[in-house]
């Protein structure tokens, strides 16, 4: 059967060295390779490539949103801890706000958890490297439903008919 063994996110940076530090030392990721212009790193199976461009207009500074990668994880607590130890900027820490903060919160009933799944109407994104920087990612609908078998594939071929 045809497998996806890893994924990686490219991640373009203006400040190369400092957003690899950041990676390593707040964020936990190991440096795989070092190469001029990139930094490889990992952190159990999320790999990132942090591309030297300092050039680059930030996508939160020009409103584009085309870059993005999830990240599901088990111990969630344990992480949010671990980072808060080391000062990484947490922006929100309850899941679940009251009725004047936002984000608000909604839940869906999931069929295959049996049981309510909580998402948020809106996450913000700060960067630590370039603070004035933060992308704001709005949840206009929630389905929970399998994704299609070619999903990915359909992905694909769309950008490459850019």
């Amino acid at each position: 059967m045809l497998r996806l063994n890893q994924v990686r996110c490219v991640l373009a940076v203006v400040v190369h060295r400092a957003s690899a530090d950041f990676y390593r030392d707040k964020l936990g990721f190991k440096l795989e390779l070092e190469v001029e212009g990139w930094f490889f790193m990992s952190r159990d199976n999320f790999k990132v490539m942090l591309g030297h461009c300092p050039d680059e207009v930030p996508a939160a500074r020009i409103g584009n949103h085309s870059w993005f990668a999830y990240a599901y994880m088990d111990e969630v607590d344990a992480l949010h801890a671990e980072y808060a130890a080391k000062g990484v900027k947490i922006i929100q820490t309850d899941p679940i706000r009251t009725l004047d903060e936002s984000p608000k919160w909604s839940k869906l009933f999931s069929e295959s958890k049996k049981g309510d799944v909580w998402f948020p109407g809106e996450i913000r994104i700060f960067d630590e490297v370039e603070t004035s920087n933060s992308t704001l990612v709005l949840f206009k609908a929630v389905e929970l439903k399998p994704l299609d078998a070619n999903l990915f594939t359909k992905a694909w071929l769309e950008s490459k008919s850019r």
